[in-house]
């Protein structure tokens, strides 16, 4: 029997389609239509309803709640909240099952940059499909939440934890019922980079209340403790409401936490936006108030697509922060094939901040895309794999630039009645000053990744310093298992290209597994990332395909097994780079990787100097002491190395009374030519040393011939000498 969570989940799709056959027999589109809009230009749009899917629990029936009769509490009304600081008290570490190959990825080339990192996540445990895989790097660890749990790893891939459950994880709010750690699910989590701290959200219905929970690492250290919060949903004029799929954004100033709201039946009612104060956060332990640490936005600018997106933003400073938030699914009411994207721009902190719709001048057009997927073929089973919808997976702030990806039916010049088509991953590069009225300018660069024989779907999208983009996702068809793969761009790259994708892990087996569900669920989501330690370096975590229970090469219902992967890999971005080592030169990009050239010449052409290269600090001179060299100069001897110089003993002239031998008690011109034995004899000191005039002399010994070898003689007859005082 299905769940009313489930249900409540699955009812807008269906109230969506609903009015798009109505649409289509005839109906007018805009009489009486609250979710149509004109656009100031006087151009009418279509939004399309609310996406969204749910987590499905084995044997979980929750009975239909009745709509609460009391809906008529003015907005703004304080909710109840919860909130608490606490240090984790994970569960002991667990050795995985041995199912799974841990010699990396495997299944196909490499063909964008290699892994220089790369391990396995959490494993499926059964009991809970999608596992809405999400996680995120920090400085000394890997985070990992997932909707069965909450597990660390060290940066190389050694568990530091064990497996905690999410209620286990928001435990300290209470997990009775109707309070906020029963039944929490769809989990997200960022490294925020401006406060060295995770941020984790998820959301939580039990059938009795609804909450938004929102936490912080105390630290970097995500095993050290956090401060948790709750935002009750069903109160004032949201009695009755519950909230699904949230969006987790975060600025210097902010956590932006988005979330579709449903009514009791189930039905889509619109989407609301908390933007919370993360000093406040930071600070707990206690509890958050409406209007005093957070804003809350109530069906923002009236917009009725769904889900909302918000951006991790970087590169931005507490005083000059924005956010965007970015819904999809525009099109217009004539042809039906004009596709655009809304962008609501964030400023402001708290209870102070400022969500501007911008009078419907917030558009930018994007490619035509088909509306409508397929689910993907895998290998071994006739059940495809779900690959959900269109919608917005996550968004990046960059440079002045917004970066998001999703997952898109192929074709061109497709109206929203479109039969499916296979999906490929979508992404693109908007700058936001461009919006305008609808349709809006085209975004500033948009790509496709695509393969004639496989599905993507589920991607996510990360930007690095060097504005290289990355993304990860899953693929498979009939002819391979469910894959993880990754792929980047340089800046240097054409336009609305990347690199070959490569297979970040194989996947293992055939897949199916519904619950008693319809739809053999998958995702609902990926992360990629950033590395906060070297903002060149990116992170992925993405699902594949694990052997499926009891083996075998056809698929059994329930039997599947998904797990998860990490990888980290490099961008360059080329054609010149700096591939980090500080020994090579004219470093170029050779297929994705940046590659070293020739070693620097390190020789700084000193013999008392020892000539190396580091790769970081480059040529490095080590000076060195007690090694002969020669200095050069020809009036030291006995030259040695002595702290990186060569330094020689001075020649020193002494002048003595030793002429005639033996001396005569004074110092005169015959004791200076016995000292100079240029002109002396050494026996009898009596020299012939006549060298003025130079060639030869012949007017006898003088002071002339003195001066001349001593080099201080500067008439035009003085001689050289190699050694001048």
């Amino acid at each position: 029997m299905a769940s009313a969570k489930r249900l409540r989940r699955f009812l807008p799709m269906i109230g969506a389609w609903t009015a798009f056959v109505a649409v289509l027999v005839g109906i007018p589109l805009f009489a009486n239509n609250p979710g149509a809009e004109q656009s100031p230009g006087g151009a009418a749009l279509i939004p399309v309803r609310a996406k969204t899917k749910d987590a499905i629990q084995p044997s979980r029936a929750l009975p239909p709640r009745p709509p609460d009769a009391d809906d008529t509490e003015a907005y703004g009304e304080p909710p109840i909240l919860f909130a608490s600081p606490v240090v984790m008290n994970l569960a002991p570490l667990e050795e995985p099952d041995d199912i799974f190959d841990d010699d990396g990825p495997m299944g196909g080339p490499e063909l964008a940059p290699p892994l220089t990192v790369n391990f396995q996540g959490t494993l499926d445990n059964n009991t809970s499909i999608p596992p809405d895989t999400m996680g995120a790097v920090g400085p000394s660890h890997v985070a990992e939440i997932l909707n069965i749990g909450f597990q660390v790893f060290s940066r190389a891939g050694a568990p530091l934890t064990g497996l905690t459950s999410l209620t286990g994880f928001w435990s300290s709010l209470g997990a009775g019922g109707g309070q906020p750690a029963n039944n929490p699910f769809d989990p997200k989590i960022l490294y925020d980079q401006y406060s060295g701290r995770f941020v984790v959200i998820t959301v939580s219905d039990d059938g009795i209340n609804g909450w938004i929970l929102v936490g912080i690492s105390q630290t970097n250290n995500p095993t050290l403790g956090w401060n948790l919060y709750a935002i009750q949903v069903d109160v004032g004029v949201h009695a009755a409401h519950h909230p699904d799929y949230p969006g987790l954004g975060v600025d210097p100033n902010n956590v932006i936490v988005t979330a579709n709201v449903f009514d009791g039946a189930g039905n889509f009612v619109h989407v609301d936006v908390w933007v919370i104060s993360k000093a406040a956060m930071i600070a707990g332990p206690g509890p958050l108030t409406l209007g005093v640490h957070y804003s809350q936005f109530h069906d923002p600018c009236a917009t009725v697509n769904a889900p909302f997106t918000p951006c991790h933003t970087f590169g931005q400073t507490a005083g000059t922060a924005e956010n965007y938030i970015l819904d999809e699914g525009w099109l217009d009411a004539g042809t039906r094939i004009i596709r655009s994207f809304r962008l609501k721009r964030i400023t402001g902190t708290g209870a102070a901040a400022v969500l501007a719709c911008a009078g419907g001048n917030d558009f930018v057009r994007v490619n035509n895309y088909n509306f409508n997927q397929l689910d993907a073929p895998q290998s071994g089973c006739a059940t495809p794999i779900e690959t959900n919808d269109t919608k917005l997976l996550n968004a990046v702030w960059r440079n002045g630039r917004v970066w998001t990806t999703q997952s898109v039916g192929i074709g061109t010049g497709l109206t929203d009645a479109a039969p499916p088509s296979r999906p490929e991953v979508a992404w693109y590069e908007i700058n936001p000053a461009t919006a305008g009225v609808f349709p809006g300018p085209f975004v500033a660069q948009q790509g496709r990744v695509s393969d004639a024989s496989l599905s993507y779907y589920f991607p996510s999208i990360a930007v690095n310093a060097d504005l290289c983009t990355a993304l990860g996702f899953s693929g498979s068809s009939a002819a391979t298992f469910a894959n993880a793969y990754y792929t980047l761009r340089a800046p240097s790259d054409l336009p609305g290209t990347t690199l070959p994708e490569s297979v970040l892990k194989a996947g293992l087996g055939t897949y199916r597994k519904q619950f008693g569900d319809t739809r053999n669920r998958w995702g609902d989501y990926s992360a990629t990332m950033v590395d906060p330690v070297d903002d060149r370096a990116f992170w992925t975590v993405q699902e594949y395909a694990l052997i499926q229970s009891g083996g075998g090469a056809v698929c059994v219902l329930d039997a599947g097994r998904w797990g998860t992967w990490w990888g980290q890999f490099r961008c360059c971005p080329g054609p010149a780079c700096n591939d980090g080592n500080a020994c090579t030169t004219n470093d170029m990009c050779v297929g994705g990787v940046c590659t070293g050239g020739a070693p620097p010449n390190c020789d700084d052409t000193n013999v008392c100097t020892s000539d190396s290269c580091d790769t970081v600090m480059g040529c490095v001179h080590t000076n060195l002491t007690g090694n002969a060299c020669d200095d050069g100069d020809d009036c030291t001897v006995s030259d040695m190395c002595s702290a990186g110089m060569c330094d020689g003993t001075p020649i020193v002239i002494l002048f003595a009374d030793v002429a005639p031998p033996g001396g005569d008690d004074m110092i005169d011109i015959n004791d200076i030519l016995c000292v100079l034995d240029d002109f002396t004899d050494p026996a009898n000191c009596s020299g012939n040393g006549d060298l003025i005039p130079c060639g030869g002399g012949g007017d006898g010994v003088d002071l002339n011939d003195i001066l001349a070898e001593l080099g201080a003689f500067n008439g035009i007859y003085a001689c050289p000498h190699p050694c001048p005082p």
